[in-house]
């Protein structure tokens, strides 16, 4: 009897211990012959065990339950009996089998956050990689619309040249950034233009002409000499260091020195009626930056200045314009007729030296001013003349008489505009340019900031194609996921 209670009372002590499970049913009455080694606690052990089979807990609460269940059974079992010996068989509680037997949870099934006792997940973010440079800052495509003075009523015509001209321009400026650190840039980059004349003019005769620029190609080197005085300065240069990236950086005073050399290819229908065959060019400058407000301020922040010398030497067909396809009949001196290719008499240039001075200037905000003045100093060939160059009838004109004597001829360029960057992809311009000849068709000396047929007005729209695309190639901001740690 005393044994029955004892196994009655472990069964409600495993009930208590396994609530979630359905209770178990009442134990077989034990033995009562207490000479049977283990008989006893037999079926209070037995019990426990298939409790914690339908429990649903994790693999640490089997082992403890298993535990507790044992620690209570065991007292209640041998109220008259010793505890089992080790070489006893079939020990009713120290059976290590029994934890190891249990299956663990899948490992798809963690824990959720709000159960009881449960850890929050530890998130270990990836450490995020440096941005690489734009190799291709700077890249841009630009329109361009020009009108001489003249249509605007500024200005009178030429008498016989026509001055009232209006054209578009199409240019793609690629370029590449070969080597990029703080101090050092290497950059290669060229000007790809097509012109649509939309008016007649004298240099066409074919309207609404359609027609490319020569194209040149440039390799750059840029070097900072200084860089001080505090501040970043990527703000200072606005507008200008979209269309040029080396002005993008560095203190608020700074300074540069600058190489530059290169070809030019004849694509222009202008160069092939010449018959140029290729233009080689070499140029070093300097440009400074100087501190006005400062970086941080709304305007006026910094201004620059750039000093530069360029010389072009060009390889030509002859000393004079001509066109292989051109065969005129024209009278010889000595008053026989040939074959001529010849477009012009006068010299073609062969070397100039263009020396250029330039500045920009925030204004305030987005707004730039922008100055250039260049003067092209231009050599034409030399070429002397022997014998009789043309039979007149007071005898035969030698020579001397027919040889080019100009050495120097002077071009001036005179440009000012405004800037204003819309967007950091977009950039729109206004501006004034004057393109003359010192010395006019007409033997008179050409004013430098105007001219009757060099005067234009002018508006251009640029896109930088790397800030486009880096703004439709940026993903939008996802959260980030990182592993957990167990």
């Amino acid at each position: 009897m005393v044994l029955a209670a004892a196994g009655v009372l472990g069964t409600a002590a495993v009930a208590h211990a396994q609530q979630p499970a359905p209770p178990a049913p009442p134990p077989a009455p034990a033995p009562t012959t207490p000479s049977a080694p283990g008989a006893a606690p037999a079926a209070p052990v037995a019990g426990g065990s298939l409790s914690l089979g339908l429990s649903g807990s994790g693999a640490a609460g089997s082992a403890s339950a298993t535990g507790s269940v044992g620690a209570q059974a065991a007292p209640g079992a041998a109220g008259a009996q010793q505890p089992p010996q080790p070489d006893q068989p079939n020990p009713p509680v120290e059976t290590p089998p029994a934890t190891e037997e249990v299956t663990p949870p899948a490992p798809a099934a963690p824990a959720q956050p709000d159960a009881p006792g449960a850890a929050a997940p530890v998130v270990e973010e990836a450490p995020a990689a440096p941005p690489a440079p734009n190799r291709w800052a700077g890249t841009l495509i630009n329109w361009n619309q020009s009108a001489t003075t003249t249509i605007f009523g500024v200005g009178a015509d030429v008498i016989g040249r026509e001055s009232e001209n209006y054209l578009w321009a199409f240019s793609f400026v690629p370029g590449y950034m070969i080597h990029r650190d703080p101090v050092n840039q290497l950059r290669v980059s060229s000007v790809m233009t097509l012109r649509w004349d939309l008016t007649d003019n004298n240099f066409s005769a074919r309207e609404r002409d359609v027609d490319v620029n020569d194209i040149p190609l440039r390799l750059t080197y840029t070097r900072t000499l200084y860089s001080g005085g505090g501040g970043t300065g990527a703000a200072s240069a606005g507008a200008a260091a979209a269309r040029d990236p080396t002005l993008a950086g560095g203190g608020e005073y700074k300074t540069w020195g600058i190489v530059s050399g290169g070809i030019d290819l004849p694509t222009s229908r202008w160069s092939r009626y010449q018959g140029r065959y290729m233009t080689t060019s070499l140029g070093a400058g300097a440009r400074q930056m100087v501190k006005l407000l400062g970086s941080d301020a709304d305007g006026l922040n910094n201004i620059f200045f750039t000093l530069s010398g360029t010389w072009q030497h060009q390889f030509n067909r002859a000393s004079t314009a001509t066109y292989s396809d051109l065969n005129i009949p024209r009278q010889t001196a000595g008053g026989t007729t040939g074959i001529s290719d010849q477009l012009t008499g006068g010299a073609l240039v062969q070397d100039q030296i263009i020396t250029s001075f330039s500045f920009f200037m925030p204004i305030y905000g987005n707004l730039q001013l922008n100055g250039l003045a260049q003067l092209w100093s231009q050599f034409p060939s030399r070429f002397e003349s022997s014998g009789c160059e043309a039979q007149t009838l007071t005898g035969c004109v030698t020579g001397s008489r027919m040889e080019n004597r100009t050495s120097l001829r002077a071009l001036t360029m005179f440009d000012v505009s405004l800037a204003y960057q819309v967007l950091p992809e977009l950039l729109v311009d206004i501006g004034y340019n004057n393109t003359a000849f010192q010395i006019g068709e007409d033997g008179q000396r050409r004013n430098v900031f105007y001219s009757p047929i060099g005067s234009t007005f002018y508006a251009d729209v640029t896109v930088t194609l790397d800030q486009l695309y880096k703004r439709f190639a940026s993903k939008p901001a996802q959260p980030k996921v990182g592993r957990v740690a167990r």
